[in-house]
């Protein structure tokens, strides 16, 4: 879906961007300033300011962690 090597995905392709691309986010994410998040290639990360993630991806918040 988005032609990427594995571990190359990016939230901030234009693949998820434009299309929009449904995106999900633990609500534990929005504790930390900053977080780590691909850039495109196997072997290097972009630290991103959370706030401005959540401001541009607008992502479905799920718990991943509760418990069923």
């Amino acid at each position: 879906m988005l032609d990427t090597d594995v571990g190359a995905a990016t939230p901030l392709s234009n693949k998820v961007l434009m299309p929009r691309i449904m995106v999900v986010m633990d609500p534990s994410m929005l504790k930390n300033e900053y977080v780590l998040c691909g850039c495109g290639s196997r072997n290097t990360l972009i630290e991103v300011d959370t706030t401005e993630l959540v401001n541009l991806l607008n992502p479905v918040l799920i718990d991943a962690f509760e418990q069923v």
